[in-house]
């Protein structure tokens, strides 16, 4: 699943509650990528986009897009939760590429709005 948080719709809440209970989500049987030692999902997408976060000429973030795949690619568990605010801004072009990245995989979009 890539959750698509528009900017200002409670993003960064659902992340933190992601975050805090990755673990649980685990259980449940949802990778939530981005814990000690694996691809930062913010970066990734950063890089996906082919650009860097504001102020940032961070070399990390190059080749994370590829390492999230690959990371995602690896867990044993069925489903994967991606929430980035920067995939609401992708072109159709990096949308493909990222709907790519997960070959045989479902890919659900969910979006998140504010009312």
């Amino acid at each position: 699943m890539l959750h698509v948080g528009l900017h200002k719709t409670g993003t960064t809440f659902l992340q933190t509650v992601f975050e805090t209970n990755r673990e649980v989500l685990a259980e449940q049987g949802i990778y939530y990528p981005g814990g000690p030692g694996e691809p930062a999902q913010r970066m990734a997408a950063w890089d996906l986009r082919g650009r860097r976060s504001p102020g940032s000429n961070d070399q990390r973030q190059v080749g994370q897009w590829d390492a999230l795949c690959a990371a995602v690619a690896g867990s044993p568990l069925d489903t994967t939760l991606i929430s980035a605010e920067t995939l609401s801004v992708l072109t159709p072009k990096q949308a493909a590429q990222a709907v790519a990245g997960f070959p045989g995989s479902e890919v659900s979009v969910i979006e998140a709005v504010k009312r």
